[in-house]
C-alpha cells in the first residue's frame, strides 16, 4: 500500500459494535434482562412475604439487577481480553461438550487419521 492511499475497507462491518464493557447491545440487553428479571421476582418475594408489599422488592431488584448487569459485563470483559471475537462462544460451547449437557458438532481427537481407503 502506498503511503498517501486511505485504507476504506471495511474490515469491522461483519461484527457487532461494543456498547458497554465490551458486550455488544444484543448481549447487554439479554444480560441485563435475566439479572433484573430474576432479581425484581427473588425480592419481590422475599418482601412480600416479610413486609407484605412486593413493591418494594421489585424496586430494590432493579438496583440489585442493574449491579449485578455491571458485574457479568465486567467479568465478560475479563474473559474475553487479548481474545478473538468468537472466544467465549467456542469456550462455552466446549464448556458444555465437556460436561456431556450438549454435543457441540466439533471433532476433538488427537491421533492418526484414515482416509479409508489403501494406496497399492
Amino acid at each position: 500500500m502506498r503511503e498517501h492511499e486511505v485504507d476504506l475497507l471495511p474490515n469491522r462491518l461483519n461484527y457487532d459494535a461494543a456498547v458497554f464493557k465490551g458486550c455488544t447491545m444484543n448481549e447487554l440487553l439479554l444480560i441485563g434482562a435475566v439479572s433484573i428479571g430474576m432479581t425484581c421476582v427473588f425480592f419481590a418475594i422475599i418482601l412480600q412475604i416479610i413486609f407484605g408489599n412486593f413493591l418494594y422488592g421489585v424496586a430494590f431488584g432493579f438496583l440489585v439487577g442493574g449491579a449485578l448487569t455491571y458485574c457479568v459485563c465486567a467479568v465478560l470483559e475479563r474473559v474475553r481480553r487479548g481474545h478473538e471475537k468468537g472466544y467465549l462462544k467456542q469456550l462455552l460451547k466446549k464448556k458444555l461438550d465437556e460436561s456431556g449437557l450438549i454435543s457441540s458438532g466439533v471433532i476433538r481427537r488427537n491421533g492418526v487419521w484414515m482416509i479409508g481407503r489403501k494406496i497399492k
